[in-house]
């Protein structure tokens, strides 16, 4: 997969996220996939690992345990199963961050984990450099243009990716670095461009 994908020009991998059934993967599995994907990339493109778990400290354990794999970055959602306010997102992020010390990316998909990281808390994390990039399956057009709006008024710099096929083809035009959807495992020449 790896290899048909970087042949199908795919400029990055995201690996052990959702369309990777990370939750029903135990963790030396998760920690399996990652590494077999960045020992088979060798490189050639970056690789987001997901560290996405219920618990703050459990994330930060699997964050500590690719520290060494040769990762791009991480990224993680809010704690899943009880929702959170956006204050204890704002904490979760600065942990995450402060204790795996790697590029953290939020991974914004309320319909599996019942919040929305909002896009001042994200502009807010990203301006104090606690993380550098969101993938944002929340498929909230609105939300995703008050982040660029945001991101530009206050000169930040974050990596904006959309997880959705259904906006592919703006994706540019709605301020998005790109996208990252499940399809493109299928079929990744439509969605590289």
């Amino acid at each position: 997969l790896v290899n048909y994908l970087i042949d199908n020009g795919v400029h990055g991998i995201w690996a052990a996220g959702t369309t990777g059934e990370f939750p029903a993967l135990s963790d030396e599995q998760r920690l399996v996939a990652i590494e077999t994907v960045v020992d088979e990339v060798a490189g050639r493109v970056p690789v987001i690992g997901n560290i996405s778990a219920p618990g703050t400290e459990i994330a930060v354990g699997l964050g500590r345990a690719v520290r060494e794999m040769g990762l791009d970055g991480v990224a993680a959602t809010p704690p899943y199963y009880y929702p959170n306010a956006q204050d204890e997102l704002l904490d979760h992020y600065r942990h995450l961050s402060d204790r795996v010390g790697m590029p953290l990316w939020v991974y914004n998909i309320p319909v599996t984990v019942k919040t929305v990281v909002e896009p001042a808390t994200i502009a807010q994390l990203a301006g104090e450099g606690t993380v550098v990039g969101i993938k944002d399956s929340s498929g909230a057009g609105e939300a995703f243009a008050q982040l660029r709006f945001l991101c530009e008024q206050d000169d930040i710099h974050l990596w904006r990716f959309l997880g959705s096929v259904f906006r592919a083809s703006t994706a540019r035009a709605v301020g998005a670095h790109g996208v990252i959807p499940g399809i493109a495992n299928v079929v990744p020449a439509i969605v590289a461009g």
